[in-house]
């Protein structure tokens, strides 16, 4: 017996004088050894990689470090991706820290805005890091975008003022209590600022004049989006304060309710002879002025952009004449929602080499005065430079988009195609197929003389031109007797042109 009073169990029997075999282990306490032991295995192995990488981090050389940083900051932006990277190791930090990383920066989306609702330490806090930042960071800052903050834009203003001398580009989107003095001081402290972009901010016009009359010739590019008081803004710009502007582009809220903006058209032409892009979005205008027995126009405009439901009101042939009666390097003319503006006023324009026409009208819109030819005289106007058309919504009959589509030849660079709401057959659409074989889109909805199953938007060549075999009665996957082209980069959207 055992000392405590147990019976002990019988000892097996030795087998030729030998001790007995140890007891196995039951099966699952075998499988829990073996676990642990699996468990320790792997920790091992674990702490061997983490040493390995943790080698490898601190042996790789910081400007190599640079460059990867770089690339991720091209793709994310600099904020937040450098100020998390900055607390994974010393290595990091340092890399980081290097100015050239910092050049464009945009603050909003993960940062929370210093609000008055939030508590006065958070408040501090926010404000704390941005000017630690702007001291810092910002050395060799070039673009500055600015989203969604209600208050304090004059503390950040100020800040790039002070640490930013490189700043070129400053964009508020959605701030709101933008102030005057912050505004107007930049230009002298920021000698290479040269874009100002406020969307839907919270700004008096005067302010924006103020800003104008300081950056003076410096400035290059001007996107307001302000509401419909811009008065004081075209009156400076009329006056000849930016004679170098590049690109101005006023827009405002669809809907928006106010009495047409006055455009002092020969006066903004005088003042602004160097003016490439030009866009009036969702904007009531009307055009003013004395009109000049020959005035300059715009002569190197290539865009000209005047898509939106109020546009329509004040645009008509004879403002398009003035507009463009000296744009011959016009690339881009987009029109949607222009009522007024008839084929005939299209082709008197000088432009001959003209690559994407915007003509769509809204569901519902009606024309005035209602066409039903002039498509066909446009696209063999643009037959060999045309690539983007758009006729959706237009009354134009059959037969003139029958000659129209017939007008894109073999070798015609027509890529987009847009005749949604219109009165295309079946037979005008077979002519593109061996013709347009750069065609990637063709957005044919609501077309009522269409069949079943092809009124919708085609993506695609392969799409497309299965469309095209149906509507001209083959099989949509039978080969076409001539070879594909060549894979090119034509699904990319066509590049604006730049300012």
């Amino acid at each position: 017996r055992a000392p405590d009073g147990r019976r002990r169990p019988p000892h097996p029997p030795r087998v030729g004088g030998l001790p007995p075999p140890p007891r196995a282990a039951p099966p699952r306490k075998r499988r829990r050894r073996e676990e642990e032991d699996e468990e320790e295995e792997g920790g091992e192995e674990e702490e061997a990689a983490a040493g390995l990488q943790s080698a490898w981090g601190s042996r790789l050389p910081p400007e190599i470090l640079v460059r990867i940083f770089q690339a991720a900051v091209e793709q994310e932006g600099a904020v937040p991706f450098l100020c998390r990277a900055a607390r994974v190791c010393r290595l990091w930090y340092a890399a980081a820290a290097e100015p050239r990383l910092w050049r464009r920066v945009s603050l909003g989306g993960c940062w929370g805005e210093p609000t008055p609702g939030r508590p006065p330490h958070t408040q501090r806090k926010v404000l704390g890091t941005v000017r630690w930042l702007a001291e810092s960071r910002f050395s060799l800052l070039q673009e500055f975008v600015l989203c969604g903050w209600k208050s304090h834009v004059g503390f950040v203003l100020q800040a790039l003022g002070e640490r930013c001398p490189l700043l070129g580009s400053l964009a508020l989107h959605r701030c709101g209590g933008v102030p005057a003095q912050p505004l107007a001081c930049l230009p002298p402290r920021c000698p290479r600022l040269h874009r100002l972009e406020l969307r839907h901010c919270q700004v008096e016009p005067s302010a924006v004049a103020a800003f104008l009359g300081a950056a003076g010739p410096r400035l290059r590019q001007l996107c307001l989006s302000c509401g419909p008081r811009l008065g004081a803004v075209l009156a400076a710009l009329a006056s000849g304060c930016c004679p170098d502007l590049r690109l101005l582009e006023l827009d405002t809220a669809l809907g928006g309710t106010g009495p047409p903006l006055p455009l002092p058209v020969e006066r903004l032409q005088a003042a602004c002879p160097l003016l490439q892009v030009l866009r009036l979005l969702n904007l009531s205008w009307t055009a003013r002025g004395c009109r000049r027995p020959n005035p300059p126009g715009f002569p190197r405009l290539e865009e000209l952009s005047l898509a939106g439901a109020g546009s329509g009101i004040g645009v008509g042939d004879e403002v398009l004449r003035r507009l463009l009666r000296a744009s011959g390097r016009l690339r881009l003319l987009d029109l949607r929602g222009c009522t007024r503006v008839t084929p005939r006023a299209l082709l008197e324009l000088p432009c001959a080499d003209l690559e994407q026409l915007y003509l769509g009208l809204p569901c519902g819109a009606e024309e005035l005065p209602r066409l039903t030819e002039g498509s066909a005289a446009l696209a063999w106007k643009w037959r060999r430079s045309l690539r983007e058309l758009d006729l959706a919504g237009r009354g134009f009959g059959q037969q003139d988009l029958a000659r129209a589509m017939a007008a894109f030849g073999p070798g015609s660079p027509l890529r987009s195609l847009n005749l949604a709401g219109t009165k295309v057959t079946p037979g005008a659409l077979s002519a593109l197929l061996p013709a347009c074989r750069r065609l990637a889109y063709l957005n044919l909805s609501s077309c009522r003389h269409l069949p079943r199953g092809t009124k919708r938007p085609h993506r695609g060549r392969r799409d497309v031109r299965r469309c095209l075999r149906l509507l001209a009665g083959r099989t949509p996957d039978e080969e076409s007797p001539d070879p594909e082209p060549p894979d090119e980069p034509l699904d990319e959207p066509l590049q604006r042109p730049e300012a």
